[in-house]
């Protein structure tokens, strides 16, 4: 008894199967066959007057990727359209109750939209193979999920911490907006349905915007419906490749004065933040469009982080050179010589000639600076002239001491008039000596000793 059930209720159901395929396949031939319908006409209204009205609902789905440098914005979007064909419409009490029917798009009248600012396709929706619900009424319902690829003209000002707008544009192609009208709205809830990606996301609703709009083109009005979208750059990811590594290169940049001229890693430490910057800087300008008439603020700061840290690189071979040359001690050497010399000047104790410092035209060097010790205390006195017999300005052994020695020795403020003979031998042996030691440093002899001598 019960397997005779189960045979009765496994018939009945192939039965109907069989019975709403063959009321599918009449209403298919009653509409599109007996009908003469015609796909080709220029709209399926019975009032040629008035315009058909095409219905666009949009849900973006996700923002795969924004290329700056080519402005190609890659989405994926589902979208509904939806329209009324009065010649596709049925009693469905004589089709058993059929209210829905599905059919290839092919065979039935098309809407006339393509996508306007496309980058790869204007014809999103060329699938002849797709199917379409067709009810009773004559409303037709086309469901596609399509990844369209649309220039999106970007604003670098703020890049890499901008938000970016970019938007979908669909128009008629041939239907001006009197013989078609297009109107678009967003589903309920849609921002579920969004999917943020890695690097752009979509924080609130109305960062998502829709639109109608009508456009002439030579001469002709046309519908045009807009996809308005707001999305936000994820800044993690550009803090870590651009923001850190700069802040750090200018910190290395302020320490290369710190550090010593003697460590010889001035010159190479700001070569090497020279270089690094440069990497960064040609990095940050490969992500933008080439034809970008608006410069980035951030790229604007790294091109004067760039010429700063060239300037101070030259300023640190500039110090390096110095310090190796000992020109930087020679210069405070004379700078307190000529101190020196007009402060005895002023006293009126020492008459000196104009630009003379000391019997040699130098100041004492880096070496003798660092032997003495004492000169950086001590300073520097301008040389005495004595007359000679033969009217000869000389040079007197003590002022000889101090610039062979860079020490300025004891020495009494009188010569005591009762000199003997062996003091003045040994006074001469000294000078002698001094001028040998002055020859051998300077690498000449002084003319006013020699006079002291004769």
């Amino acid at each position: 008894m019960n397997l005779t059930l189960l045979h009765f209720f496994i018939l009945s159901d192939v039965l109907l199967i069989v019975y709403s395929i063959n009321i599918e396949t009449l209403l298919l031939k009653e509409i599109l066959v007996t009908r003469d319908y015609n796909k080709y006409i220029r709209k399926p209204t019975v009032n040629k007057s008035e315009p058909i009205e095409v219905e666009i609902e949009i849900a973006p789905y996700t923002v795969h990727s924004l290329d700056m440098k080519n402005q190609i914005l890659i989405t994926s979007v589902g979208i509904k359209m939806s329209w009324t064909d009065e010649f596709l419409t049925w009693n469905k009490s004589t089709y058993g109750e059929t209210n829905k029917i599905s059919v290839p798009i092919s065979k039935i009248w098309n809407p006339d939209v393509i996508l306007t600012n496309y980058a790869d396709k204007s014809n999103i929706f060329e699938d002849n193979d797709k199917l379409v619900n067709i009810y009773s009424n004559g409303l037709v319902e086309r469901h596609d999920i399509i990844k369209v690829k649309t220039y999106c003209f970007v604003d670098s000002t703020r890049y890499p911490f901008e938000t970016e707008t970019c938007t979908l544009n669909f128009a008629a192609q041939h239907l001006d907006n009197k013989e078609q009208m297009l109107s678009i709205r967003l589903p309920d809830h849609f921002l579920n349905l969004y999917k943020s990606n890695g690097e752009w996301h979509i924080s609130k609703p109305d960062k998502i915007k829709t639109y109608t709009t009508i456009e002439n083109v030579n001469g002709r009005n046309f519908s045009v419906v807009i996809l308005h979208i707001e999305m936000d750059r994820r800044q993690t990811y550009y803090v870590w490749k651009f923001l850190v590594p700069t802040i750090t290169m200018t910190m290395i940049n302020i320490v290369t004065f710190f550090i010593p001229v003697t460590s010889g890693a001035k010159v190479p430490l700001s070569t090497f933040v020279l270089f690094v910057l440069t990497g960064i800087t040609e990095l940050f300008n490969e992500s933008l469009p080439s034809s970008s008439d608006k410069i980035s603020y951030f790229g604007r700061l790294l091109w004067w982080l760039l010429g700063i840290s060239g300037l101070v690189l030259i300023v640190n071979v500039i110090i390096t050179v110095i310090f190796k040359c000992g020109t930087c001690e020679r210069l405070c050497s004379i700078w307190n010589c000529k101190t020196e010399e007009n402060n005895t000047n002023k006293d009126g104790n020492t008459t000196q000639t104009k630009g003379h410092i000391r019997s040699s035209g130098n100041c004492p060097t880096s070496s003798s600076a660092k032997k003495g010790g004492m000169q950086k205390k001590q300073g520097c006195k301008p040389l005495k002239e004595i007359p000679t017999k033969e009217g000869i300005a000389t040079t007197s052994l003590t002022d000889v001491k101090v610039d062979i020695q860079g020490i300025e020795p004891h020495t009494p403020k009188e010569q005591s008039s009762s000199q003997d003979n062996e003091s003045m031998l040994a006074y001469v042996k000294k000078l002698k000596l001094y001028n040998l030691i002055y020859f051998l440093r300077y690498k000449r002899f002084d003319g006013k000793i020699f006079a002291i001598l004769q």
